[in-house]
């Protein structure tokens, strides 16, 4: 999922229809679901990288759910009918999205103290990577220092703290992976 889209799709009855983004701890995550045609009752549903149900709702028409991502990782949103609503529902929807969207990113740099704590999700999980950095941004890539090979955890996230020199007036960070 990619904010700013509205994503449409067709469901027969008994059909579900299953989308991902990627979030990071604390991320506000806001999903709608709204009937355009036919007869079907929206279901929502929110799953954490874990597989547990973070949040769902259904309703007549529309429905909308909401969380807070606890940790980082890929999230799975699931529509459907509700069968309490509408016994055997189909029909097209359409989906909107808060923000939400899949793929690497990287969450916000934490300085505390004389560290730095950074991190990011949506790398593929158990692929290797290698974190440059470097203090001028036009440094040719050949010559950004290594400072960490390691590999996505089982969510696609990473995880790095580095010293913090508060007299550094800059420093940039690379990730590389296949």
């Amino acid at each position: 999922m990619t904010n700013g889209f509205t994503y449409r799709g067709n469901l027969l009855p008994g059909q579900l229809s299953v989308w991902s983004f990627t979030a990071n701890s604390g991320d506000s995550m806001v999903v709608g679901m709204g009937a355009t045609n036919g007869n079907l009752y929206p279901y929502l549903r929110i799953y954490g990288p874990n597989g547990a149900l973070l949040s769902s709702y259904f309703a007549p028409n529309a429905a909308e759910v909401s969380a807070r991502a606890t940790n980082s990782g890929t999230f799975t949103v699931v529509a459907g009918n509700d069968d309490n609503g509408v016994n055997g529902g189909y029909g097209t929807f359409q989906l909107t999205a808060n923000g939400l969207s899949d793929g690497l990113k990287d969450c916000v740099t934490v300085i505390f103290g004389a560290n730095e704590h950074l991190s990011g999700v949506g790398g593929p999980p158990g692929t290797n990577f290698v974190l440059f950095t470097a203090t001028n941004i036009a440094t040719p890539i050949a010559l950004w220092t290594p400072v960490l090979t390691n590999h996505f955890d089982e969510f696609g996230v990473f995880d790095y703290t580095n010293g913090f020199n508060p007299a550094e007036r800059q420093r940039y960070f690379r990730l590389s992976y296949p």
